[in-house]
This record gives structure tokens, C-alpha cells and sequence, in this order.
């Protein structure tokens, strides 16, 4: 069983069962792709209320707040049959408890909401009011009232270039290339811009602990000249604001190879309000630095 079959829903289960969380991970995520797609499975109506709760507190579902909450009510009408209890709005709620407060009430569709749960004691009057006030603009406490954000994968990539020029070494050197960078708000890295042409790529990014967060190689041909080549990472990787981070390559500088000259210490991506700010590595023994070096840009999204 793998979680890129149509049993994410059972995948998901076994791996939160067995303490596996590699493959929960993993089920998760093909669970955030395929959102709706999965909800509709029928095994996800007997999934125990733990994994319900992985779910619901995603921010990365692909699918609107009104599927989410539809799925809802099934899994719970669902979850007093087998519990052979009437599935009143008050067992209803008593059943989920907390786990009432993932769905967004205030983005659900309103129609649907006051046919299929106004009518019903599963919220509170004190909760409807503050759901319906909501749609003038009034947040509620209880509810989250934005929309999900969507999968990863699916959102709007944004890109950063530190140099403003490039140039041509003219010796070689063996070393580690490395630059420390910070950025303003989290991102999900999902692609590193280097100057090399080795065929043979490997690079690494560490926290201010010096422990690796992601491990990279990677065999490419072709000759890219002058340019930078992107290096696509093979999942997004988290980058938190306001922690300091380190990117190192120990990649062959050859005679020949270009380099960017004329860095900005601080860069913004055109369509974006993120800021990353270098600062030059104590590990590094190579030509980089704030100012220059192998290190052209990022790929990221918010």
C-alpha cells in the first residue's frame, strides 16, 4: 500500500497506527493534492477521529471549504451509526468536540450553511450569529476565517537574483562555497540558482545548529555558458523567518567558470513581499561571499 494510490485515506491510518511518520507524511500530502478526490473515498468515512483531526488542521487542502465541511457532516452522521447513536446535532457535537473548530465556518458557502447546518443544534445560536456576521467583514474567535492556502506544489513560485553581473575566473580553486541567508517570512524553497558546469551537482542547506535540512545531488548535462542553471529540490523545504541558514556546495571551480559579481546583500522578488538577506559564511573557504560568488538566486513560494 502506498499513498499514491486511491487508499490514502486507509495509508494515512496504518502510518499515524504504527507510528510511521515518514509514510504519513507522505499520505498526507497525496491527500492535500487530491482533496476532494479522497474525501469521496469511502474509507475516510471510518477513519478514527485522530486522523480526521491531520486533515482538518492542514492548511493545504486542495479543495473549497465547503467539500471540507460536507465531508464533515458525512464522517460524523458516519461515526454515529457505528457508535449506533442518532445522529442528532447535539450527538453530533458532542462526538467531535474540538475537532468542530478546523472547519472554516465562515468561508463555507452560505447557502449550504443555512440548509445543512443553521437548521440543526450542531452550532451553538451564539455561533451561527457570529458566522453570519462574519460576511459583513466581523471575524469571529471561534472559526478561522480565511481560506486554506492550498497545496505546496500548487502555489505561485516566485524568483530572486542576488547578482547583478557576472564574471570569469581565470584559476582554479577546490573548496566549500558557501553563503548564510535569513528571510523576513516563511517560505517553501523549492529551487537553488547556481553558476556551475560540473555535470555533477551536490549542495546542502544547514540551520544555525550546523544540522542538515536538505541534502541535494544531482547529474546534469549540457554546457549552460555564462548562466546560472536552477537545481530544483525534490520537495519544498521550510524555511522559517528570522532563522539564519546556510547554503554550501563543494563543487570544483574550474578555469573558465562564471561567477556572479555585484550582489545585493538584501534581495525582493518582483511579485512578492519577501525579503532574503545574505551574509557571508565562516565556513566558506571559496570566492563567495555577500558580494560574489556561485550562488545566483532562489525559487520559492509563500
Amino acid at each position: 500500500m502506498t499513498a499514491t494510490s486511491e487508499h490514502a485515506a486507509k495509508t494515512l491510518q496504518t502510518a499515524y497506527k504504527y507510528h510511521l511518520p515518514e509514510l504519513l507524511q507522505e499520505s498526507l500530502q497525496h491527500i492535500e493534492l487530491n482533496t476532494k478526490a479522497c474525501l469521496l473515498s469511502e474509507h475516510v468515512l471510518v477513519l478514527p477521529k485522530e486522523c480526521v483531526d491531520i486533515i482538518l488542521t492542514s492548511d493545504y487542502l486542495s479543495c473549497s471549504e465547503t467539500d471540507v465541511c460536507q465531508f464533515f457532516l458525512k464522517w460524523t452522521k458516519s461515526q454515529c451509526d457505528l457508535q449506533k447513536i442518532e445522529a442528532t446535532g447535539q450527538n453530533m457535537r458532542n462526538l467531535v468536540g474540538q475537532t468542530l473548530y478546523q472547519i472554516r465556518f465562515p468561508v463555507v458557502d452560505m447557502d449550504f450553511f443555512s440548509k445543512e447546518i443553521a437548521n440543526t443544534d450542531f452550532l451553538s445560536s451564539d455561533e451561527m450569529i457570529a458566522i453570519y456576521r462574519s460576511q459583513y467583514g466581523i471575524g469571529t474567535s471561534n472559526f478561522i476565517n480565511n481560506k486554506r492556502r492550498g497545496p505546496i506544489e500548487k502555489r505561485q513560485v516566485h524568483t530572486v537574483t542576488r547578482y547583478t553581473d557576472y564574471s570569469e575566473m581565470y584559476n582554479e580553486s577546490e573548496g566549500t562555497e558557501a553563503i548564510s541567508f535569513q528571510t523576513d517570512t516563511d517560505i517553501w524553497l523549492k529551487g537553488v540558482h547556481l553558476f556551475s558546469n560540473d555535470s555533477y551537482v551536490d549542495f546542502k542547506i544547514t540551520d544555525a545548529t550546523n544540522a542538515e535540512v536538505y541534502v541535494h545531488t544531482t547529474e546534469t548535462d549540457g554546457d549552460y555558458g555564462f548562466t546560472s542553471r536552477l537545481i530544483k529540490l525534490s520537495k519544498p523545504v521550510q524555511i522559517l523567518s528570522g532563522k539564519e541558514y546556510t547554503l554550501l556546495t563543494t563543487q570544483h571551480i574550474s578555469y573558465g567558470m562564471y561567477y556572479g559579481i555585484h550582489c545585493s546583500h538584501s534581495v525582493k522578488a518582483p511579485d512578492s513581499d519577501v525579503s532574503i538577506t545574505f551574509k557571508n559564511s565562516p565556513i566558506c573557504t571559496g570566492i563567495s561571499n555577500v558580494d560574489q560568488g556561485q550562488f545566483a538566486g532562489f525559487t520559492f513560494s509563500v
